[in-house]
């Protein structure tokens, strides 16, 4: 059978090729659709058609093994639809939805480069080459990742596209400074959590709790619900920080080196020109305190009472204050006793009881026998010994708690 200039179906040789019914039904517009040139049984469809081993067109296409669709095998026009199967077809292209010009192959170097053969490539697979298309999947995604060879990272937008990050000047308006920092980074809470989809623990941010802070660094899906954490805006973030702190810590380097400077300066004024000191407060010292001078006392003097045993007439005197200090008695003229004689009230009391030295700081007041009694508020001084009438005795005394 030979059609005339359109060539519908050409058929040579002698085989058992057989046509039934109307199978073929074709117009001007299909050019080679069915073009025979062998008679045997591994029966070839060359030049835009199908290599296969028989065709049986009342029963369908019967192929051997390791055959396949190749150079051109499908093209289809408008209204033509291939429907390859039996009753239910396991492939249906319908109108102009499939038309290439390049090779479909299992076991071929070349692929489909945008409807046109790409003959530099090896494995891979390219859609839409002048960039406007969409390639839509409504299930999952799965990458088998390849050797990396690049530092690109890919960004996930708020419309559900994958591209590729990128920080030029050209893609962005209303550039400013960033005016968050160390007071929005303090507010973030670190997580450790377990993914409730692989059971896989890991590190990170919540997304709901980022966007309560930084609103800007989160995606939001088609339903208006948190779904992802740029974790790009925590550099941002992380910079503008350390840049806060910087002006912090070049503002308490500044506040310690005047400091310093004023602390040498009045090291240096200390050793050139010493000078006094006055502590108002209680100073505790936890280590030795060496006096290359003399130790000066001072301070309100203490209270001072003669008692009975002195005498008729005696009285006594206090010089010096609750530190140290001269006591004179001067004994009376009857009713002289033996005991105590004189005692003293602190101005301010120890807060514990007190180590007292007393000395007789006159020749006539070391022949007397005397002791002391001493509290947190005072002490006593009492004589062994019966004095003397109208005599002085007098002593010193130096009190340390």
């Amino acid at each position: 059978i030979y059609s005339f200039t359109t060539q519908a179906i050409q058929l040579y040789g002698t085989a058992s090729n057989e046509i039934k019914g109307n199978v073929i039904s074709t117009t001007s517009n299909v050019v080679k659709a069915i073009y025979i040139t062998e008679n045997t049984d591994n029966t070839t469809i060359s030049n835009n058609t199908v290599q296969v081993g028989r065709i049986d067109i009342s029963g369908g296409v019967d192929t051997q093994s390791n055959n396949s669709i190749m150079n051109n095998a499908f093209s289809s026009v408008s209204g033509v639809a291939i429907n390859i199967g039996t009753n239910a077809a396991d492939t249906y292209v319908s109108g102009n939805n499939l038309n290439s010009t390049g090779t479909i192959s299992d076991f071929g170097t070349n692929t489909v480069y945008g409807g046109q053969q790409d003959s530099g490539a090896n494995g891979n697979y390219i859609i839409d080459p002048s960039g406007t298309g969409v390639l839509e999947a409504r299930g999952v995604i799965q990458l088998n990742m390849g050797t990396a060879n690049t530092n690109t990272a890919v960004c996930y937008n708020s419309s559900n596209q994958l591209a590729g990050c990128t920080s030029a000047s050209r893609y962005k308006d209303d550039v400013e400074a960033l005016s968050l920092g160390l007071t929005e980074l303090n507010l973030l809470q670190p997580v450790s959590y377990t993914w409730n989809t692989t059971g896989k623990q890991d590190v990170g941010f919540i997304a709901e709790q980022v966007a309560a802070v930084i609103p800007q660094a989160v995606e939001y899906n088609l339903d208006g619900e948190v779904s992802t954490f740029n974790y790009h805006t925590i550099s941002a973030l992380l910079v503008a920080s350390t840049q806060e702190l910087s002006v912090k810590v070049d503002g308490i380097d500044g506040r310690l080196a005047s400091v310093e400077n004023r602390l040498t300066v009045l090291e240096q004024s200390v050793a050139n020109n010493p000078i006094n000191l006055t502590v108002t407060q209680n100073l505790t010292v936890g280590a030795n305190i060496v006096v290359g001078g003399k130790v000066i006392t001072s301070g309100d003097a203490p209270t001072v009472t003669v008692h009975a045993n002195a005498g008729d007439g005696a009285d006594a005197t206090v010089q010096g204050n609750d530190t140290s200090g001269v006591v004179t008695i001067n004994s009376g003229t009857v009713n002289i006793l033996t005991g105590e004689q004189v005692s003293i009230v602190f101005h301010d009391s120890y807060t514990a009881v007190p180590k007292i030295t007393i000395t007789p700081s006159t020749e006539f007041s070391a022949k007397v026998r005397y002791y002391v009694e001493q509290d947190q508020n005072g002490f006593r001084i009492l004589f062994l010994d019966m004095p003397e009438v109208s005599k002085q005795y007098s002593f010193n005394y130096w009190i340390a708690q």
